[in-house]
């Protein structure tokens, strides 16, 4: 028993997780992405080109890390399952749909201050709700990727070995590396994911739940995206329900990353997980 908890610290190491993070995560979109684009690049719907080509290859990194966590990381993979079946105890059906809420909520609340602030301008396109339901379920598979791979394996394994606070603090300084190669991230954008990062980490651990974040994620990304027509990570969907007819950037709007590079984030997600975290608290001394 000595032997492998000494091997499990040594595999650990925040290099080493670090380096499987991106291993896992890059490799995965790679291997993901090839087969898609020779298999859907012919859609000429412009929407329906974005999920099949940019968002569904990510279900080669839920794959892999699923694959490699079964065989490598056995209690990280129960972890990742339903709260009856050995998972964690708040993943279960009730905090998913919190999430969802949550990440929904965030995301309005974001677009909000950026309209009053006169930074955006959005006008109704078309209600397609297929359209909508395939959308919610592809983006939840990539939102969902990043989560198993930078809070569900990475938070995980690097809690195993280091302090907590430490631990949680680390996780987000690899989720901003993961998001530098996307279009319009600078230095702002990149402060705002490790804010986001930690927010994530924080409510997983307090939660103990993987699936609160995925779909905080998720939600995030589809509304930002999918129902509102704006840059997510700089990515536009053309087949949105709404579309931007008219954007200025500001502190609270980024044209070319999104709401993700906005003030609003860094103060928004923050006070939830406070919220989270004291509403948590409360529970506790209550029972």
């Amino acid at each position: 028993m000595g032997t492998e908890n000494n091997k499990k610290l040594k595999r650990h190491n925040f290099l080493f997780v670090t380096i499987m993070m991106m291993v896992i995560m890059f490799g995965g979109l790679y291997c993901g992405y090839y087969p898609a684009y020779y298999l859907f690049s012919g859609i000429k719907d412009g929407g329906w080109n974005l999920l099949f080509t940019l968002y569904l290859p990510f279900i080669m990194t839920d794959l892999i890390l699923i694959g490699y966590c079964f065989f490598a990381e056995k209690p990280i993979f129960y972890s990742l399952g339903h709260a009856k079946h050995k998972g964690r105890s708040g993943n279960t059906i009730k905090m998913a749909l919190l999430g969802l809420l949550t990440g929904f909520a965030l995301n309005m609340l974001c677009a909000f201050i950026a309209m009053l602030n006169g930074d955006i301008h959005l006008s109704f396109v078309k209600f397609d709700p297929l359209f909508l339901i395939a959308a919610l379920a592809v983006v939840c598979i990539q939102s969902g990727a990043e989560e198993l791979v930078f809070r569900g394996y990475g938070l995980s394994a690097i809690k195993e070995r280091y302090n907590l606070i430490f631990a949680i603090l680390l996780n987000p300084i690899t989720f901003s590396l993961g998001h530098l190669g996307n279009t319009g991230v600078d230095a702002y954008s990149l402060i705002t994911i490790f804010v986001v990062g930690l927010c994530f980490g924080i409510m997983t651990v307090v939660l103990d739940s993987i699936w609160f974040p995925i779909m905080v994620h998720t939600a995030w990304n589809f509304t930002q995206n999918m129902l509102l027509g704006l840059p997510n990570s700089g990515i536009v969907c053309p087949r949105a329900l709404f579309t931007p007819d008219a954007v200025k950037g500001s502190l609270f709007y980024n044209v070319e990353f999104g709401l993700e590079g906005g003030l609003p984030v860094v103060i928004l997600f923050p006070v939830a997980t406070a919220v989270i975290v004291l509403i948590v608290k409360k529970g506790k001394k209550e029972k």
